[in-house]
């Protein structure tokens, strides 16, 4: 193909996935194959000096999103000066985006993002994505004689003030004040599992946070007795409290799904946290507090002697889910974590997230790279 012919490129990604080494090598192998005429970074930061001449836009807006819903949440300015930059700049960015899109040069076409901003924020804003997914499993119901592909558990999603996410220390007594007037007061007798999570999925000091706790528990503990001590998950102990996992069989572990194309390209298990056992954490402590971002196979390996598979009928409907998510939500690039309970096999959404970091996707390259060609041959089309 004549290099004029060939689509150009644009890339506006934060620092933290730009700066990774899996993006610096696709980056190069879109160099070598000299698919696009071009592949340029889009620096939302100096508006005057965004490109014009792009066809597709490879995204991830997800921390303006988030910053941007807290500047219009806020009542007002908020006194951390970090927080307050933090907020300013993700408004003017979206700003810059919209004015490249809907208001571009003339003659200029606007380019195509790989996905549309909707989507994104939905799935930046648990509220929003838990909604969508409940509404989502019932249609399917609706449409299959009640028959559910998959389910959605109940999270309870803590919406903290933007003051609250100014260090994890701010975001802990906020969470034991929610936790205590909302949540204790109202189901002091019940001892079920509850598992809390932020609204934000992504950038503040809340987002990977999971509380897991027993309501009659937390009713009785001293208040902030229960925050005192942080829990994290290491293959070694390090001097830090840590959990004890539960048995790596099939039923008990995370899926994670990676989505590119709106199809799986991967599904690797995570290791699961052991919640019900008399020797587990929860059945000693009245609540937990852990980092999801912390559950993964390089900091609690999986023990090499079980083998971890899906069945294939398992495998079928994670396919399935998939590929009707990205149908009917029309997002190609996202993650879905998926547990399957056990004794009922039934399937569980617990999470979803916009453009992952794909570990353990091996053929991601040459997947990404035709979804962004496919994105680019529908702008012309």
């Amino acid at each position: 193909m004549p290099p004029a012919d060939k689509p150009a490129l644009g890339y506006a990604l934060p620092k933290k996935k730009l700066d990774s080494q899996r993006m610096q090598e696709f980056l190069q192998y879109l160099g070598d194959r000299q698919t696009f005429r071009s592949v340029t970074p889009v620096d939302l930061d100096n508006p005057a000096a965004l490109p014009n001449d792009l066809d597709v836009i490879l995204h991830k807006f997800t921390s303006e999103m988030v910053y941007a819903r807290l500047s219009k949440l806020s009542a007002g300015p908020p006194a951390d000066e970090a927080l307050r930059g933090k907020m300013a700049r993700a408004v003017a960015r979206l700003q810059a985006l919209r004015q490249l899109l809907e208001n571009p040069p003339p003659g200029a076409v606007p380019p195509a993002l790989v996905d549309p901003l909707d989507v994104c924020h939905i799935l930046t804003d648990r509220w929003l994505s838990s909604e969508a997914l409940a509404a989502l499993a019932g249609r399917w119901a609706a449409s299959h004689n009640g028959q559910y592909l998959f389910h959605s558990p109940t999270t309870m999603l803590f919406a903290p003030e933007p003051e609250d996410l100014t260090s994890r220390a701010a975001y802990d007594a906020a969470l034991g004040r929610f936790i205590r007037t909302t949540v204790a007061q109202s189901a002091t007798s019940d001892d079920s599992a509850y598992f809390l999570k932020s609204r934000d999925a992504c950038s503040t000091p809340a987002s990977h946070r999971l509380s897991i706790f027993r309501a009659g528990a937390v009713a009785d503990a001293q208040p902030g007795a229960w925050l005192s001590e942080e829990f994290t998950l290491t293959a070694e102990d390090d001097g830090q409290r840590t959990l004890q996992l539960g048995v790596p069989h099939q039923p008990a572990l995370l899926w994670k799904a990676y989505a590119v194309a709106g199809a799986v390209a991967s599904i690797v298990p995570r290791p699961s946290v052991d919640l019900a056992s008399a020797g587990s954490p929860l059945a000693r402590e009245p609540i937990l507090h852990l980092d999801s971002q912390r559950l993964s196979r390089e900091t609690v390996p999986l023990d090499p002697g079980v083998v971890v598979a899906l069945t294939p009928e398992q495998q079928a409907r994670v396919e399935q889910t998939v590929a009707y998510l990205a149908a009917e939500m029309g997002v190609s690039l996202f993650g879905v974590d998926i547990v399957f309970e056990e004794g009922t096999d039934r399937m569980f959404i617990v999470d979803l997230n916009y453009f992952p970091g794909y570990g353990g996707v091996d053929n991601l390259f040459p997947l990404l790279e035709e979804q962004l060609l496919h994105a680019a041959r529908d702008r012309c089309t």
